[in-house]
């Protein structure tokens, strides 16, 4: 008898890092088809949206450090004055700071 989560072994056997469990997420696949079929796209969509999920942070980590390098610093990670102190007149957020 087979295992049912076909898609996480598959993601084992070729994740880039040996058998990693946080380089894929095909669980949701795993727990609602145990057949084989569709499998492999299913763990490569998961692969690659991780992946991307990583560069993105890379990308964002060294936009802040260039930015950083040329003059604010985190004393400038904040919101102006009046939208700290003064609260919403109208709207969804009347009478919130």
């Amino acid at each position: 008898m087979r295992r049912a989560p076909t898609a996480m072994g598959l993601a084992y056997a070729t994740s880039n890092r040996d058998a990693c469990h946080l380089r894929a997420n095909p669980n949701g696949h795993d727990f609602g088809f145990t057949e084989i079929a569709g499998k492999a796209k299913v763990v490569k969509a998961s692969q690659d949206f991780i992946a991307a999920i990583e560069t993105c942070e890379r990308i964002w980590n060294l936009e802040r450090e260039f930015n950083l390098a040329a003059g604010p610093s985190m004393k400038d990670d904040t919101l102006t004055k009046r939208l700290l102190t003064e609260p919403a007149a109208s709207g969804t957020g009347k009478g919130l700071v």
